[in-house]
């Protein structure tokens, strides 16, 4: 196991690309959420910079509080869902909306057709509640009311077993499969496969990342 974590740290790693169909999400339990729990949208532009970062803190761990608190000045780009336990911030969830051009993104260069999922966190109190399929479904929801032409993707590293289980478990399935060649540890190039043909391979170096 630890020569496996080795490898796909510093020289290969696999991820799936999930996506997932409305006639496949059953949404009738973000209709009827447990008692005391609350889910909804963070109005980011209306917050001040210090309490969106307090807010954040109370969800994310430390080592990734600074880049997720840069997305204040992007606002136009992400939408931010919270679950609450009563007053309690207890988990968010992230959309991304894909910009007019295509961009790269978590080593990805993602089309214009892409709306994107991720960086899901629930705090240890709470995992295990099933407080993050409801912020996935509840993020769905919003997609498939707002964005028809889009489509809802997130990333999943193979090693990640928990969350592959999870996104099957709400419907969704393998999209497209990606490889990053690393070199000490780096992202160096992003191979891209879908229905098990090569379809498009990045030297990331040769792309700026503007979105983070």
């Amino acid at each position: 196991m630890k020569l496996k974590r080795f490898f796909e740290e510093y020289f290969l790693k696999k991820r799936y690309i999930f996506s997932v169909a409305e006639r496949d999400v059953d949404f009738s339990d973000i209709n009827h959420l447990p008692d005391n729990l609350k889910i909804s949208f963070y109005n980011i532009p209306s917050a001040s910079k210090e309490n969106f970062k307090d807010l954040l803190k109370q969800i994310v761990p430390d080592v990734l509080l600074e880049r997720y608190t840069s997305r204040y000045e992007q606002n136009k780009n992400w939408k931010l869902l919270i679950a609450y336990s009563g007053e309690k911030p207890v988990g968010c969830n992230w959309i991304l909306e894909i910009p007019d051009n295509s961009f790269l993104f978590d080593s990805f260069v993602h089309n214009t057709d892409h709306i994107l999922l991720g960086n899901f966190f629930v705090i240890q109190d709470f995992r295990g509640k099933g407080i993050n399929k409801l912020m996935v479904k509840k993020a769905l929801k919003y997609i498939y009311e707002n964005h028809k032409d889009k489509i809802p993707v997130f990333i999943v590293e193979k090693s990640n077993t928990s969350s592959i289980k999870s996104s099957e478990g709400i419907g969704a399935r393998i999209y497209g499969v990606n490889y990053l060649v690393k070199f000490l540890k780096r992202n160096i190039i992003s191979i891209y496969f879908q229905n098990e043909k090569f379809e498009k391979a990045w030297v990331l170096h040769r792309y700026k990342q503007t979105i983070f």
